[in-house]
């Protein structure tokens, strides 16, 4: 439970400074979508075929469901782990609790015999004495209900509300990230100025998805581009 805490902490923290960010790069997503409102007011019907083309240049890239699965196995959210305590907490009523003593002493005795016409006789005796056993004791209310899985729910309540948010995070940094790739197609950077101030942006967004994929959101942009290169 300890270590689910310290990784839970560190997702709030990561997520924080995620959001930070996504306040600071609202103003790029805003201004695509005036510039994509411009550009409708211009034409009196927009080509469906040709939204596809635009998107399809990004169709190479990791799809939001990739990078939500990622994510969330990075930060170890997926739940699986507390399925299997849970489990293995109801599956312990089964079991019995095993008790094994063993008593060890020595014996040491004299008897005496005295019979009519016989001649009077002692008998002495000593050695070890050994003594064990085995006790088996079943809990078996904890087949229906045992303490303990109370502590394990709340910790999935506390999961899936963790879960709940890093993917709600990711998916806004997807899509931020997307629209400047879109705004730089439909309206291309005229000055130096722009083109290094969204490339900034791209870059910002990138390295906050790699925040909360470990890496992984650069390295298969990195994978996939080479490989369409081949």
């Amino acid at each position: 439970m300890r270590h689910e805490t310290i990784m839970n902490w560190a997702i709030v923290m990561s997520l924080a400074g995620a959001c930070g960010l996504a306040s600071a790069t609202e103003s790029v997503g805003t201004t695509a979508e005036r510039v994509a409102g411009a550009n409708s007011t211009r034409g009196t019907r927009q080509d469906p075929r040709q939204v596809a083309r635009v998107m399809k240049r990004f169709s190479w890239e990791p799809s939001p469901v990739e990078v939500h699965r990622v994510a969330v196995r990075y930060h170890r959210l997926s739940g699986v782990a507390l399925k299997r305590l849970a489990r293995r907490i109801r599956a312990r009523g089964a079991l019995p609790e095993l008790k094994l003593s063993l008593d060890r002493g020595r014996v040491d005795s004299a008897v005496a015999r005295v019979e009519a016409g016989s001649p009077s006789r002692m008998t002495r005796q000593n050695g070890a004495d050994m003594t064990w056993s085995v006790q088996a004791r079943w809990a078996l209310y904890r087949l229906i209900f045992d303490p303990n899985e109370i502590k394990v729910q709340n910790q999935r309540y506390r999961q899936a509300e963790l879960r709940q948010e890093l993917l709600a995070q990711v998916t806004r940094l997807y899509f931020l990230r997307r629209r400047i790739e879109v705004l730089s197609v439909l309206r291309p950077a005229r000055n130096v100025k722009t083109a290094v101030y969204r490339r900034l942006r791209l870059d910002q967004l990138t390295a906050e998805l790699d925040a909360l994929t470990g890496g992984w959101f650069s390295r298969e942009l990195a994978r996939r581009r080479s490989k369409r290169k081949r």
